[in-house]
């Protein structure tokens, strides 16, 4: 049961809200163009990317 949700947890895309780059496996922040196809059936999420963290929110950096 609980092997089942730590998988479903780690098939969550994370978007930024601001600028829609997703944080990939390894924490990056890439282009929506580099999303890779294997993702179609994740579920997706927001965040705030570090770019747009520092634009918006520059008092949290």
């Amino acid at each position: 049961m609980i092997l089942n949700k730590v998988k479903t947890l780690t098939r969550v895309l994370i978007i930024c809200a601001f600028c829609k780059k997703f944080r990939n496996e390894d924490g990056e922040w890439s282009d929506a163009e580099n999303l890779d196809h294997r993702h179609a059936k994740l579920k997706i999420s927001h965040g705030v990317c570090t770019s747009c963290l520092e634009k918006y929110y520059p008092e949290y950096m």
